[in-house]
């Protein structure tokens, strides 16, 4: 049976499809400004690093070397939340040389093994421009927290679903926090396609074969040939069950029935086009462990429930 996917599950895609463009544009303008950052950091360190002994902790670094005393320092001092610091993101022996590890400490935990700006999410991207007080010149910071909660909201969606209203306001936001930066060209570029998704005039090729109609559409999307990403689906899907892990792995946390909907739910759509299966093997495997812990736990009413009240619809 092929799983119908919404008009509000189309739109969730295009929100992650600006995110995206998003991320995009700002790439270069972030890798340039965390390299005249470092150099800045660096004029200020005045011992040579000790390779070896250098380690961290979830509080900060394991070591009596002065250098990463004053890396510490430095940081804490150029960080809008130094409570929030997450150390294990970055590697001691390489904060002199790579300014991306410098970076990490101002984004979310579990960057320790991205080596570089093309391997971070647009999440990790916007934490480092409103933790970090470098960027504070060039832009709101209060757009840009606007920015995550839009991001927040698209990735923490049980159901994968937005609005018409919900996805205008969303690249509206998007937009603001961009104008900051509008005279870079990357940016300009990130701002037009936002502006065109805004507006309806541009339509993303997807993989639309399971889908028999769309919640009553009498034809399919269109396609935008300039615009063709078939990967956008798997890499939303993939970021989503990614976020889903990390809520459930936190200590202490406790499997609900809106998690065990969005389990069976990302599974569905997993299961509804072998490309997904294909491309998204790893990810089907760790929500199906998930969705066995959901049952062993003694939720197996709740599991059921699932079953019998899907959050999508089925094609007749």
């Amino acid at each position: 049976m092929a799983v119908c996917k919404s008009l509000g599950y189309m739109n969730w895609c295009k929100g992650g499809f600006c995110l995206r463009n998003l991320r995009q544009g700002l790439l270069p303008f972030v890798e340039k400004e965390m390299l005249t950052f470092h150099k800045l950091l660096k004029t200020q360190l005045r011992h040579t690093h000790n390779q070896h002994v250098c380690t961290t902790t979830p509080k900060g670094f394991d070591s009596d070397c002065s250098t990463c005393d004053m890396w510490k320092n430095l940081i804490i001092r150029n960080h809008e939340n130094p409570r929030s610091i997450q150390w294990n993101n970055s590697r001691l022996p390489l904060l002199t040389e790579n300014p991306w590890e410098v970076a990490k400490m101002f984004m979310p935990r579990g960057q320790k093994f991205k080596f570089e700006a093309s391997e971070i999410d647009v999440a990790a991207i916007l934490n480092l421009l409103a933790n970090c007080k470098h960027f504070g010149k060039f832009m709101d910071r209060k757009n840009i927290l606007e920015v995550i909660k839009v991001r927040n909201e698209l990735m923490h969606s049980s159901d994968m679903e937005i609005s018409q209203e919900q996805l205008s306001l969303f690249a509206n936001k998007m937009l603001i926090f961009l104008h900051d930066l509008k005279d870079l060209p990357s940016v300009q570029k990130a701002s037009e396609i936002i502006k065109k998704i805004q507006s309806g005039t541009l339509h993303l090729f997807m993989d639309l074969t399971s889908m028999d109609h769309v919640d009553g559409a009498d034809t399919l999307l269109n396609i935008d040939m300039e615009q063709q990403d078939p990967d956008l689906e798997q890499l939303l899907l993939k970021e989503r069950t990614m976020e889903l892990f990390a809520t459930m792995e936190e200590e202490g946390y406790k499997l609900t029935q809106q998690d065990s909907s969005a389990l069976q739910l990302l599974l569905d759509i997993i299961n509804s086009q072998e490309k997904l299966q294909t491309g998204l093997a790893d990810e089907q495997a760790q929500l199906r462990i998930l969705k066995t812990r959901f049952l062993d736990k003694g939720q197996d009413e709740s599991a059921d429930a699932v079953k019998t009240e899907p959050t999508y619809s089925s094609c007749r």
